[in-house]
């Protein structure tokens, strides 16, 4: 399975504020299985929730399936165990959430707040 992922963000469109959106790319292994955790999110009030999110879901994911979670449970699990986090260090911001896992040709996709994924099957010429 090849995963190709790409990112453009605009900082500061329109002078109205600093971009609190992120992104987030990471590859892992489980046993014989390769598998990414890709998503997008999107800041609000400062970049300190998106930020710690989009530096730690990957790993706090990895860690649940890894202890033997599903990927329903791994996310449930590691979304509760980050909004603890932000909660210890009293962040007044907040962020949407869309991420998806992808292991060989399965994909799954979790989201929070408003975000949504769209599955785009590309041909190669």
């Amino acid at each position: 399975c090849h995963i190709e992922v790409a990112v453009h963000s605009v900082k500061n469109w329109g002078g109205r504020h600093e971009n609190e959106d992120r992104h987030m790319a990471h590859q892992d292994t489980f046993g014989s299985v390769n598998f990414h955790t890709i998503g997008v999110l999107d800041g609000h009030d400062t970049d300190s929730a998106s930020d710690l999110v989009a530096r730690t879901l990957p790993g706090v994911l990895s860690k649940q399936l890894k202890e033997g979670k599903t990927i329903e449970q791994g996310y449930v699990a590691a979304m509760a165990e980050l909004e603890d986090a932000l909660k210890k260090i009293h962040a007044s911001a907040g962020t949407c959430v869309c991420s998806c896992t992808v292991a060989g040709r399965y994909v799954w996709c979790a989201n929070l707040g408003d975000c949504r994924a769209v599955l785009l099957p590309l041909q190669v010429p």
